[in-house]
């Protein structure tokens, strides 16, 4: 664990998909505990989705944690990982939403975590 979901309506080539996957793994270590080798990444792009009118490209990131790291960690990550995707992606940063779920109870390796 940590999973982080990307969906975004830009379509994507396979350098930005692994660009992306880069700016996870290089802010996911500002998280104690939290290791590349362990985080798994979902990438969605050419998605349905917009935030407000206009159409402008939007970007929605959904990253679970098994812990509940300090609010400066998780904002210092938040902000890496946006501005990464802006540049990556082209969307704007107000034009992203990006949420931290914090998972008590995780299942990984065919074994079972409580916290």
């Amino acid at each position: 664990m940590p999973f982080v979901k990307i969906t975004t309506s830009q379509a994507l080539d396979a350098h930005q998909r692994e660009e992306l996957r880069q700016a996870v793994w290089g802010a996911i270590i500002l998280i104690p505990q939290k290791f590349p080798e362990t985080t798994m990444i979902q990438i969605e792009d050419k998605a349905d989705i917009t935030k407000g009118p206009g159409g402008e490209p939007a970007l929605f990131c959904e990253t679970r944690l098994y812990t509940r790291p300090a609010f400066e960690l998780k904002k210092a990550y938040i902000e890496k990982i946006s501005a990464a995707f802006a540049e990556i992606t082209g969307v704007k940063p107000e034009k992203m939403y990006t949420t931290i779920l914090e998972i008590d109870e995780w299942g990984s390796g065919g074994g079972y975590k409580h916290f």
